[in-house]
């Protein structure tokens, strides 16, 4: 899924190249996606090395990155079904 996901936003940025509101929310989408694949590195990257990542998991960042996802990518959809 990490591999399709470059491709799977361009495409979306393709679909979405006549809509100035959509273009600014993939923007955001983009930077948060990155920042969700940075936090994953990170707790997978502790947990190869002997870390202990359950206080970074225990943040809730990771969570919370996956909601804002999910709540952008709703509204996106949602606009395109209007």
């Amino acid at each position: 899924a990490v591999a399709e996901l470059p491709r799977s936003l361009d495409r979306l940025a393709t679909l979405v190249s006549d809509n100035a509101t959509q273009r600014a929310r993939l923007v955001e989408l983009r930077h948060l996606v990155d920042e969700k694949l940075a936090f994953s590195a990170r707790t997978l990257a502790l947990h190869r090395s002997g870390g202990d990542a359950s206080a970074l998991i225990r943040s809730g960042q990771g969570q919370r990155l996956m909601d804002t996802i999910r709540a952008r990518s709703t509204a996106m959809l949602a606009d395109e079904r209007n």
